[in-house]
């Protein structure tokens, strides 16, 4: 019950969002120009003037193909379809882990301002983060079931990832590294292999990509700054706050939770070959926990892009459900995941709220006060 009203209200506020966000803003209309050069052999030219893949592109492409009378609006639609469809999307990602119903992961995502309007706009980091969602939860299944059925899934799901978002590439690394290592304490080798197989599928289809980054080297000094591995982590630890101590601190907590629920589950259990499937999984978990982190921080660190709270959003997709799955190990405690999720809604909704009602320009207003009381000379 707690979970279908979660997911209600995700839907309710997306809603929200995508009747007030209003006209697009500055990365948004990037966004729609690219994708809407006039021949699709232009837009692939000018890749390398973005910072994303071709997927997401040719999703609004296709999308405004279709005629709309008001292309604003339309494309609203377009960012609430998305919202909205993470919600399947993480009860199908905790069903295919196994797990009974999304509690954490819709809390600490669902209700959070910066992932709403991530989810919402019209960029790809949304949809990058669904993706990845989905990557994550087959890659965790694939360590206990390596079945052919499974391991296409887990392929297809990382390669759409990473074709949406160059970063997710880093996390599709974590989440393979940790699936191969889980298969490996179980010397599930076959398992391991699939794993890793699957990670190199969704890196080959990166190589078109390579002189598309290349030429991308002209621009990225403009955005380019040196930072330490801890400013990120505490730019990270800002916006998994959401403008809430009481927020930040539940997150400290489900971490704290979460380590609790792995070692029970890896005292209790047997490794190797009997190592039953939620030990694979929860090990799987803590280790892409801990390596999607470091990937992230690292990225951002090497390559020297300023890190904005919507970047983030892909890494806390995978984090809340590393933490599901873990927080539903701590037995002992078998309210946790309850408790986590109506405090962390309880902290962030009424900034949620206020903030996924903020229109994201106010070019327009300026424009219609400009037609109605601009005169000759007076520039």
């Amino acid at each position: 019950a707690v979970a279908l009203a979660l997911s209600a209200l995700v839907v309710v506020l997306s809603l929200r969002f995508g009747t007030h966000a209003g006209p697009l803003w500055r990365d948004e209309v990037h966004t729609v120009n690219l994708a809407n050069e006039p021949r699709y052999a232009d837009f692939l030219g000018r890749l390398h003037l973005d910072s994303t893949p071709a997927l997401y592109p040719t999703v609004v492409r296709a999308w405004s193909a279709l005629g709309w009378r008001d292309e604003d609006a339309a494309l609203r639609v377009l960012g609430f379809l998305v919202a909205a469809g993470a919600v399947p999307v993480l009860w199908l990602a905790v069903r295919v882990l196994g797990l009974p119903v999304p509690l954490v992961s819709l809390a600490l995502l669902g209700a959070h301002p910066t992932v709403l309007r991530a989810l919402g706009s019209v960029r790809p980091y949304g949809l990058g983060a669904v993706l990845v969602v989905l990557a994550f939860a087959a890659i965790g299944r694939l360590t206990s079931s390596p079945r052919l059925g499974v391991f296409v899934l887990a392929a297809v799901a990382s390669i759409l990832a990473v074709q949406t978002l160059y970063q997710n590439a880093v996390l599709i690394l974590a989440m393979c590294v940790a699936g191969a290592a889980a298969s490996a304490a179980a010397r599930d080798w076959k398992a391991g292999a699939r794993v890793l197989g699957a990670g190199m599928a969704a890196a080959l289809s990166l190589l078109p990509y390579t002189n598309v980054l290349i030429r991308s080297q002209d621009w990225r000094p403009l955005n380019y700054d040196d930072f330490g591995a801890g400013w990120v982590l505490e730019e990270l630890a800002v916006t998994l706050s959401g403008s809430s101590t009481v927020l930040l601190a539940i997150w400290v907590l489900a971490f704290g939770g979460a380590l609790y629920g792995a070692v029970r589950l890896l005292r209790a259990s047997p490794p190797g070959p009997r190592a039953p499937a939620e030990r694979r999984r929860g090990l799987y978990a803590v280790l892409t926990l801990v390596c999607a982190t470091a990937a992230q921080v690292t990225l951002h660190k090497l390559s020297g892009r300023i890190p904005q709270p919507w970047h983030f959003v892909p890494l806390m997709a995978v984090m809340a459900l590393c933490l599901e799955t873990l927080l539903l190990r701590t037995t002992r405690f078998p309210w946790a995941r309850l408790a986590v999720a109506a405090t962390a809604v309880a902290a962030v909704l009424p900034a949620s709220i206020a903030q996924v009602g903020v229109r994201q320009t106010n070019v327009d207003l300026i424009v219609r006060h400009l037609e109605r009381s601009a005169r000759a000379g007076d520039l």
